[in-house]
């Protein structure tokens, strides 16, 4: 009866947190423009994927994709040196995350199947397309910001990016998760060289 407002309640609730609190935007992104990227950047690798004979399945990656961070509609955009501060305080952040996601995703889903899809949003090979997508959003907004804007106040994003980069790429060639090797690691050569040249 009610599920319209549910879903414009929490579209706005997106698109009322900024992204990147702990810097000065020239272009601020809010977490709704941020999962427009994930699920667009998601569609497009698994696509050029599943033409390359991957076995994909398509809706649990695109409700991976768009409910991977609806917890922010509740604890906020949490920035990287706090969440990581130290090992005791990720923890406690990762328990109030867990949280709100079943808070946010069982007032949409009594059923408990959203919560299922936002927890496990980066696992399994639809996961990690998402994770990927996740952190090629960050290389999207850097470039945006440094390249379009002349904002270089947004580069100190990019000191932790290309190691998590390299990281996804080793972890895919040790897994297996997305048996083409050779797609994933063009495009996250391609995101390498891109945060090279704001450097």
């Amino acid at each position: 009866m009610n599920r319209l407002k549910t879903i414009n309640k929490v579209a706005g609730q997106m698109s009322a947190i900024d992204r990147y609190s702990q810097t000065r935007l020239m272009n601020p992104e809010s977490v709704l423009e941020h999962t427009g990227f994930v699920c667009f950047c998601s569609l497009m690798i698994a696509r050029d994927l599943a033409e390359a004979g991957e076995e994909i399945d398509f809706a649990e990656l695109l409700i991976k994709a768009t409910v991977h961070d609806l917890e922010e509609t509740i604890t906020g955009d949490i920035a990287c040196p706090t969440k990581y501060w130290d090992p005791q305080i990720t923890r406690e952040i990762k328990r109030v995350e867990r949280e709100a996601g079943r808070k946010v995703l069982y007032d949409l889903d009594p059923s408990g199947e959203l919560f299922t899809y936002w927890d496990t949003s980066k696992h399994g090979k639809e996961g990690f397309i998402v994770a990927l997508a996740d952190k090629l959003a960050v290389v999207y907004k850097v470039n945006q910001e440094t390249m379009e804007f002349g904002n270089q106040t947004i580069k100190g994003h990019i000191k932790g990016l290309i190691p998590a980069l390299m990281e996804m790429d080793e972890y895919n060639h040790g897994s297996g998760v997305i048996t083409n090797h050779k797609i994933i690691g063009n495009i996250i050569t391609e995101a390498i060289e891109i945060c090279r040249t704001v450097i």
